[in-house]
């Protein structure tokens, strides 16, 4: 339960006040955000095995199928993929489990600027599935730094 709610407050933090960011492909749900690693906390950045920078972000997937309305079990699954800016510059993500062990949340950290862009594109594979699922999206970060 304690690891429920810290998942879903990275995720709201992200997000901010907005739409959910989610996809959704038939009962397979990927949550989804990325944000400044400054915004975590010391020891959950220990807990994830996170360095702590204002010129890095995170990226969080957290793959679940959803077994009736409402009602959601973990999944587990990988993924790939890539964060570009604007100018075209390329950072090839490498998702892990998140150091807790649990297959169903991947993490990834990039480099970030002050005020950048980033559009990100993933191909998540969940455990069981006979496609990729897309996740793509497009998030600006803020730094300490200007």
């Amino acid at each position: 339960m304690k690891r429920a709610l810290l998942l879903l407050g990275l995720l709201l933090l992200s997000a901010g006040a907005s739409a959910q960011q989610l996809v959704r492909d038939g009962s397979i749900v990927v949550h989804y955000a990325a944000m400044s690693t400054q915004d975590l906390s010391p020891a959950m950045a220990r807990q994830y095995g996170i360095r702590q920078d204002s010129k890095r972000g995170m990226l969080l997937l957290n793959l679940q199928r959803e077994t009736a309305p409402g009602k959601t079990t973990p999944l587990h699954g990988t993924a790939t993929g890539t964060a570009r800016n604007l100018m075209g510059d390329l950072q090839t993500l490498t998702l892990r489990p998140a150091s807790d062990g649990s297959a169903q949340d991947l993490i990834a950290e990039f480099d970030v600027a002050h005020l950048e862009f980033l559009n990100f594109d993933i191909d998540v594979r969940p455990e069981g599935s006979t496609r990729p699922l897309k996740v793509k999206f497009q998030q600006q970060f803020f730094t300490d730094e200007n």
